[in-house]
């Protein structure tokens, strides 16, 4: 961490030596989004690699046949092999996948509270607790986006889930995040425990600007 403020940053060297990496919590204001910006875009170009894996795989799910590591992603919704005629007869992938979430994914784990020694008022108090989780975790639909993680995580390198607050409702919510929206740095990760995780998420610029 910055100690007294201290910016820290380094040079990329595999890019544009004048785009510089930088913690973004040692910056303010509009800096500190486009430090932000710039940071993602750094581990996006990196890590192009990683997307073209999550295409194939799911090329793989649907049947069709895999496609180069030179292959833009983004301009694979013209290639002729999207035909249904290139589709495979026989698909075990999406079998043994869609088989695995239907008896695994639909299992559902639910929270306990549980006393230590307690008294009867306390055993009543978390056996509420309990029935608040079940409800909350029904509202939000957390049963539902746990199979949809599950079939991601079978699917691609990694199946995500993230809760957040809803400001405006003042609610905690749960949705389903498809893998290729998170982006970690390779070295930030190497030990599975890394710093910043980015999100990048497609929405609509009116509702962009709604908000």
């Amino acid at each position: 961490m910055p100690r007294n403020n201290e910016r820290v940053e380094w040079v990329n060297k595999q890019h544009d030596p004048n785009k510089k990496n930088v913690y973004w919590w040692s910056v303010k204001g509009d800096e500190q989004a486009d430090v932000i910006f710039n940071n993602y875009r750094l581990i996006e170009q990196n890590q192009h690699y990683r997307r073209l894996m999550s295409v194939n795989l799911e090329r793989m799910y649907n049947g069709l046949p895999p496609v180069s590591f030179t292959v833009n992603p983004y301009q694979l919704r013209n290639q002729s092999d999207l035909l249904m005629s290139n589709r495979l007869v026989l698909n075990v992938t999406k079998s043994c996948v869609d088989t695995a979430t239907s008896k695994v994914g639909t299992i559902k784990t639910r929270p306990f509270f549980l006393t230590n020694k307690g008294n009867w008022a306390q055993q009543e108090r978390a056996k509420k607790l309990t029935d608040f989780f079940d409800g909350l975790l029904d509202e939000i639909g957390y049963y539902q986006k746990t199979q949809e993680q599950f079939r991601d995580g079978c699917i691609y390198p990694a199946g995500v889930k993230k809760f957040y607050i809803d400001i405006e409702e003042k609610k905690v919510k749960c949705e389903r995040v498809f893998c290729d929206e998170i982006m970690v740095d390779d070295i930030d990760g190497v030990n599975g425990k890394p710093r910043n995780l980015y999100q990048m998420k497609m929405i609509d610029r009116g509702v962009a600007l709604a908000m």
